[in-house]
């Protein structure tokens, strides 16, 4: 069962910013190993299957990943938890038609508690809202209008909703996040989101280093790139000590807040940048 989520509540103050749907020129790609092991080059040791599309496994005889992302991170979990945006290429070595993979833009699944992993399925969309939600087919220009967005990652500890608002309705494709789930009586009912590894997609902007008086403490607030921006100077004051928990995948982040410089505790996934 899934509830309706904070997503109502924050189109309100977001569908304003919140950007045009429109496919990419690239292809969304599920890509894993071949399972065929070469002792000489060019190898077909990579195959991929356009995202959506099941029936038509490509091989792929090289992959060459944008500067910016970290392969490490993406091959930490299985492959059927990745998804890769990018170009083939093709060329001839000799007789041999060789294909290479150009990967742009890579993505994780962000975990889920072991019974909402269990019912993850559906196909792949890119969500928006503009006064109505819509959802657009991965590698289609196939453009559903719903009634509402439903997703399991509300009630995860400390997550924060607006990052992830932000991330899957807001930010513009490629580098948005992905949905993952099933068209049920005009509601998108998302099994799972893909969070693009780089992120944020931008670097920060630099926080003012202002020095507090005596007495005083600095206090930061976060904005929806997970961005620290300092707020002002608080005098300290008693703080719960309670320690939040995070659930598995997620990682506990604490900044010093308003109004007493105590910490606000957020959960983000273990595999994005640590701000």
């Amino acid at each position: 069962m899934f509830k309706q989520t904070l997503f109502i509540a924050l189109v309100v103050c977001a569908f304003m910013a919140s950007s045009a749907l429109g496919q990419t020129d690239g292809t969304y790609f599920n890509l894993r190993p071949s399972g065929v092991v070469c002792i000489t080059t060019p190898c077909p040791s990579w195959t991929v299957t356009r995202a959506n599309d099941n029936t038509e496994n490509t091989t792929v005889h090289s992959v060459s990943f944008a500067a910016s992302i970290n392969e490490s991170i993406l091959f930490e979990v299985e492959y059927d938890q990745t998804l890769v945006y990018g170009y083939l290429t093709m060329r001839y070595v000799g007789t041999q038609l060789v294909r290479q993979l150009i990967v742009e833009q890579a993505y994780r699944l962000l975990p889920l508690r072991a019974e909402d992993q269990a019912a993850r399925a559906g196909s792949f969309y890119s969500a928006s809202f503009d006064n109505l939600w819509r959802a657009t087919l991965l590698n289609s220009d196939a453009l559903l209008t719903l009634d509402a967005l439903h997703e399991p990652y509300s009630s995860y500890s400390h997550l924060d909703m607006e990052w992830l608002f932000n991330k899957v309705v807001t930010t513009a494709a490629p580098t948005k996040a992905i949905v993952q789930g099933t068209i049920q009586h005009g509601v998108l009912v998302a099994t799972a989101f893909y969070i693009n590894i780089v992120d944020p997609s931008q670097r920060c902007p630099p926080s003012p280093l202002i020095g507090c008086a005596t007495g005083y403490t600095a206090v930061y607030s976060r904005d929806v790139n997970r961005c620290r921006q300092m707020t002002g100077c608080v005098r300290p004051g008693p703080c719960i000590l309670s320690i939040a928990v995070c659930d598995e995948g997620y990682d506990l982040i604490s900044i010093p807040s308003a109004p007493r410089g105590c910490p606000k505790f957020t959960c983000d996934p273990s595999f994005v940048k640590k701000l």
